[in-house]
């Protein structure tokens, strides 16, 4: 087993270090992802993973589950969903399935995953094991972020799209390099580093430069887009109050001619507005009635309308009473639209909580004075609405108060009156209307769930904005949020489709490399070899020449050459020079009758026998047929003292 792969297996070091690595490219990618969606194009530690799976085995997988957890920590962080649920465990889990099925097929398809050098597996890689391994992630991620509310699911096709994209290029990107900087053995990987690794690693670096770019010009426009589409509704909704306080006012001049105005009156005065600017509850008559006034005044009105018709109060529980004696009295004896206003006839504005302070501002100030939020009379649901007041003065004795003219209605039904149906707040924006009251918190106005900004499948929480308008005496705010068709309009196709490209063309450039590099090094190792088999071809063609070929004795040219040396050296050292010649009797009856293979062993063991008995200067030489000859250096008799032979 390699030591290395031994050491993972043995040490929590080395997985806390792959998983901080794996944790600290996916931060890189994070923050490289485009907007509006914030799906990061290049999801780098996928092929970090994929790498280190290939090389060390089932040792580093709990590495890429620990980065893997750590990185969907993070962007859960930052999108400000929970934390530590199964929407961050099941994408570790498919980021760790997705690293060993790579790994696995890369060394079931391509022959000799540890080298790609061949144009075929190169090939193999780009087109099916990283698409087809890269799929496994962001299957099984995706639609458990849109179960859990962390992505919303009209986006997961698009999501599943981008995360299958980024993965397959991280994979295409990171492996190559990988590969060169940590592949084993380090002999076939080691000369690749500076012709692929280093080469990949600039060109990653330039094209994510690029996807930064992308992303802040993105982030700029959408922007750009955000404010003017706030502003733009901001400025609308506006022009909405301030034509709503306009009409009150027109309604006022009419009101100002006095008793000449009855219902078809104000009808006709109001019907207008109401037709121009839906989303108004009603608007409302209430003339002033003095305590003396006040029975023939309800004398008059029940005469008129043929029914009874009483001053009437209203305790908290939505029950209506006769008003108790007072000064004065403003009860409603006009509405518009009256059928579904009706319950409202014969109150007295002067008695209901919501709305006396507030009438009794408007008179005083002699302007339109706005009523905080409360549950309407004719409400039969939960929201709340608005009351406007203003009061009307007879313009003969400008100090004498007429009545007060009302407009009641929704806030939800005026944001959604104020936006047409193809860029409603829904679609455009999600906005949010709140009274700003100080010093205590901004009171809500509109439906909580237009206040809640839309769910981000990103790195980054979506912008907000809040701008300040003025309706009567009240100071609202206005707070938006980017909606669905907002963010869909700021994707920007073509960015997308030039990264991808750019990214797309560095992993080409790695499958290049890889083959280029991978060409080299097979002509460096054939060369290798037919060097060898050259050399091999020589010493045997040499070896030919100066031995016989079947007992490995020098043959006779070589005997040639090492008797005449033997003899000059002898001449020159005043020696002996020894020669024998050995002839085997009867070898070719031995041939004859046992055969030419038996006689040949006979040979060769011969030679091997006699070559055990020579001195490392001696030779021994088969000169052909059955004959041997023998040369022995230095091999003259031994003499004594007196130089007579020894016995």
């Amino acid at each position: 087993m390699n030591t290395r792969t031994e050491l993972l297996q043995r040490a929590p070091g080395p997985i806390l270090l792959l998983a901080l690595a794996y944790g600290l490219l996916g931060w890189l990618s994070l923050k490289v992802a485009i907007p509006p969606d914030y799906v990061s194009l290049v999801f780098l530690p996928a092929g970090l993973a994929v790498a280190l799976a290939l090389l060390r085995g089932p040792a580093v997988l709990p590495g890429v589950f620990l980065g893997a957890l750590l990185v969907q920590w993070l962007a859960h962080q930052q999108v400000g969903a929970a934390t530590w649920t199964w929407t961050t465990l099941v994408p570790a889990l498919g980021a760790t399935l997705q690293a060993a099925a790579t790994a696995f097929a890369l060394r079931r398809w391509i022959t000799d995953p540890d080298r790609l050098d061949a144009p075929g597996s190169v090939l193999v890689l780009l087109l099916a094991v990283a698409p087809v391994g890269s799929a496994i992630n962001a299957g099984l991620s995706v639609p458990t972020l849109a179960l859990g509310g962390v992505l919303p699911w009209p986006e997961v096709p698009y999501s599943i799209w981008t995360w299958w994209i980024g993965d397959a290029l991280g994979v295409t990107l990171l492996l190559p390099a990988a590969l060169a900087l940590f592949g084993e053995p380090g002999k076939r990987w080691t000369p690749r580093v500076r012709s692929v690794a280093l080469p990949m690693l600039v060109a990653l670096v330039v094209v994510l430069g690029g996807v930064a770019a992308v992303r802040s010009t993105q982030e700029h426009s959408l922007a750009q887009r955000f404010e003017h589409e706030s502003e733009e509704a901001a400025s609308r909704l506006q022009r909405r109050l301030d034509a709503l306080t306009d009409a009150v006012s027109a309604i006022s001049q009419v009101m100002a001619l006095g008793d000449r105005i009855d219902r078809n009156g104000f009808f006709n005065a109001t019907a207008p507005w109401l037709t121009r600017y839906p989303g108004i509850l009603n608007f409302g008559w209430s003339p002033l009635v003095t305590a003396g006034e006040r029975e023939t005044f309800e004398q008059n009105q029940a005469r008129t309308r043929n029914e009874p018709f009483r001053v009437l109060g209203r305790n908290p529980q939505g029950g209506t009473f006769a008003a108790g004696a007072a000064a004065q009295h403003l009860p409603i004896t006009l509405v518009e639209p009256l059928e579904r206003n009706r319950s409202v006839l014969g109150l007295d504005i002067l008695v209901l909580p919501a709305t006396a302070a507030v009438a009794q501002r408007a008179i005083h100030s002699r302007s339109a004075q706005v009523s905080a939020p409360f549950h309407l009379v004719q409400e039969t649901g939960s929201q709340k609405g608005v009351v406007m007041y203003l009061p009307v003065y007879d313009r003969a004795r400008p100090d004498q108060l007429l009545g007060i003219v009302s407009a009641a209605f929704r806030v939800s039904d005026l944001l959604e009156a104020t936006f047409s149906p193809s860029d409603g707040p829904a679609a455009v924006l999600n906005l949010c209307l709140l009274e700003r009251r100080e010093p205590s918190e901004p009171q809500l106005l509109s439906e909580p769930l237009s206040c809640t900004p839309p769910q981000a499948a990103a790195s980054a929480q979506p912008p907000s904005r809040t701008i300040a308008l003025r309706f009567g005496d009240r100071s609202w705010q206005l707070q938006s949020h980017p909606g669905p068709a907002l963010l869909g309009r700021s994707r920007d196709w073509t960015a997308w489709a030039v990264t991808a490209t750019g990214l797309a063309a560095v992993g080409l450039l790695g499958g290049f490399l890889l083959v280029i590099t991978g060409q080299g090094r097979r002509t460096e190792r054939l060369v290798e070899q037919r060097t060898r088999e050259l050399a091999q071809s020589n010493a045997s063609l040499q070896r030919l020449a100066h031995f016989d070929p079947l007992t490995g004795l020098s043959n006779r040219s070589e005997w040639n050459r090492l008797a005449q040396q033997g003899l000059d050296e002898a001449q020159r050292h005043g020696d002996l020079l020894g020669v024998l010649f050995i002839d085997i009797d009867r070898f070719k009856h031995i041939n004859d009758s046992l055969g030419h293979s038996l006689g040949d062993e006979l040979l060769r063991s011969l030679a091997q026998r006699m070559t055990a008995c020579l001195r490392g200067r001696d030779v021994l030489a088969r000169l052909g047929g059955m004959s041997l000859w023998c040369c022995c250096r230095g091999c003259g008799i031994a003499t004594g003292r007196s130089g007579q032979p020894r016995s």
